[in-house]
């Protein structure tokens, strides 16, 4: 898969008959995971059908060079402005309000 195309990264843990979990990380195209994703990945981490879906998390939106350093892109200039001005605004109705 490319370095720079981004895929969805998801986190999923299983727990089995005897107690044991084991976890596992997919790249996805979507943001949703599929059933037969979760059933894929839950034969991979070798439990039965009996295992147990424990969590789920969602990592986001990145390449997989930004996963694998862990260094991911700053948002966008417009981006930090429009929370600089929610911020900005949020603390003027605050300051009126007392």
């Amino acid at each position: 898969m490319g370095q720079n195309k981004p895929f969805h990264y998801h986190t999923v843990c299983y727990m089995g008959d005897n107690g044991k979990m084991r976890s596992g990380i997919v790249q996805l195209a979507t943001r949703q995971i599929s059933r037969q994703t979760l059933e894929t990945v839950r034969a991979t981490l070798s439990f039965d059908e009996n295992a147990v879906l424990i969590s789920h998390s969602y990592l986001g939106r990145m390449t997989q060079a930004e996963y694998e350093t862990g260094q991911i892109k700053v948002p966008s200039v417009l981006l930090n402005v429009l929370m600089i001005a929610t911020v900005a605004a949020i603390a003027v109705t605050a300051l009126k309000l007392l």
